[in-house]
């Protein structure tokens, strides 16, 4: 599958979600679909994919679900809307924890992955629950696109999508 293909279907996907009915919620269903529709695919933007124009369109992906997940997180801040009450409420300990959290995961994903990391069921989920901590409100969407994109990839037979890491499966 495409990029453009992963960041759509993750942005519909969570459109199915109740709350997904006023503005605020669709910006957020949209945002948070987008960032796990394209998520998965970080890793390979280190990898020679033999055609410049599909590397192109991974890295042009990822600017976007991540530029539409960063903008509506900071537009919610400055309207002081939910996402802002969640986190303001939150102690500040669990709030770093949680974006270090995150970001070493997704970094231990996206540097050390021969593609068997980053598309399994597992980092989703656990992307999903880090996600939580910082963002208890839009974690459903994320995980919502996130499988959205495995489930497109299980599909097409593009790659192999497993509950765990292949290094873990016994043999």
């Amino acid at each position: 599958m495409t990029t453009k293909t992963h960041l759509l279907s993750g942005m519909a996907a969570p459109l199915i979600l109740p709350w997904a009915r006023t503005p605020e919620g669709i910006v957020f269903a949209f945002a948070g679909g987008a960032l796990g529709g394209v998520i998965a695919d970080m890793d390979k933007r280190n990898k020679d994919l033999g055609d410049g124009r599909k590397k192109a369109g991974i890295v042009l992906g990822q600017i976007c679900g991540w530029s539409m997940f960063l903008m509506a997180i900071i537009h919610d801040f400055m309207i002081r809307g939910l996402q802002y009450k969640y986190f303001m409420d939150m102690p500040v300990w669990e709030r770093i924890l949680g974006i270090l959290m995150f970001v070493v995961i997704l970094g231990f994903g996206v540097k050390f992955d021969s593609g068997s990391y980053m598309h399994t069921v597992y980092m989703g989920l656990l992307l999903s629950m880090i996600l939580h901590l910082i963002i208890p409100s839009m974690y459903i969407e994320f995980t919502l696109g996130y499988m959205t994109h495995l489930l497109l990839d299980l599909m097409s037979g593009e790659s192999e999508v497993r509950l765990i890491p292949v290094r873990y499966i016994m043999k």
